[in-house]
C-alpha cells in the first residue's frame, strides 16, 4: 500500500508532462538547406521554438513572402499575389497562459508554459502538402520536475526532415 502511494503522485506528475506526438507524412528528407518561415501567433513561447531550431542550424524567417506579383494572364486579364520566398513553412498553433496569474495558478514559477494544446505542420509551400505534424500538451521544457519535452520535440522532428 505504501509503494502505490508513493508512485501515484509519481505518475501523475509525469503525464503532466508535455511531449509531442509526431506523425512523418513524406517518405523522403528535403535535400535543401536549412532556411524555414514560421506563421506563428506572437506570443513569448515562439521565440523557444525559434531559438531551438536555430540550434539545430536552421535559419528562421519570420515571414514566408514579402514579395507582391502581378501578372498578365490574357489580354485582359490580371493576377495579383504573394510569391514565396521559402520553399518550406512551419505553422504554428496553440494556447498556453503567459500572464502571471495564471502562471501562478498552475504552480511554475520558472518560466514555463502549460499548454492547453500545441501543433506545428511543416508544410511545403510548392505542393501546399503538410510534411509533417506535431501535437501535444501539458508543461513545457524549464518547468522541474514537470518538465515536458515539446520545444526540442518540433526542433528534432523539423531538423530530421531534412538529410
Amino acid at each position: 500500500m505504501k509503494k502505490a502511494m508513493f508512485f501515484l503522485p509519481m505518475i501523475v506528475l509525469l503525464s503532466s508532462c508535455a511531449t509531442g506526438n509526431v506523425v512523418q507524412v513524406r517518405e523522403t528528407q528535403i535535400p535543401r538547406s536549412k532556411v524555414i518561415a514560421l506563421d506563428a501567433p506572437r506570443a513569448p513561447w515562439v521565440i523557444e521554438i525559434k531559438n531551438h531550431l536555430k540550434t539545430k542550424g536552421f535559419k528562421v524567417l519570420r515571414w514566408s513572402t514579402r514579395t507582391h506579383v502581378t501578372e498578365q494572364i490574357a489580354g485582359t486579364r490580371i493576377e495579383q499575389f504573394n510569391e514565396s520566398e521559402v520553399k518550406y513553412v512551419l505553422v504554428i498553433e496553440g494556447f498556453a497562459p503567459y500572464d502571471w496569474e495564471k502562471r501562478w495558478a498552475k504552480r511554475c514559477i520558472e518560466g514555463c508554459y502549460n499548454f492547453d494544446h500545441i501543433s506545428a505542420y511543416l508544410v511545403d509551400t510548392a505542393t501546399n502538402k503538410t510534411i509533417l505534424n506535431i501535437s501535444g500538451s501539458g508543461y513545457s521544457e524549464k518547468c522541474h520536475p514537470m518538465s515536458g519535452t515539446i520545444f526540442s520535440d518540433i526542433a528534432n522532428a523539423v531538423d530530421d526532415a531534412w538529410n
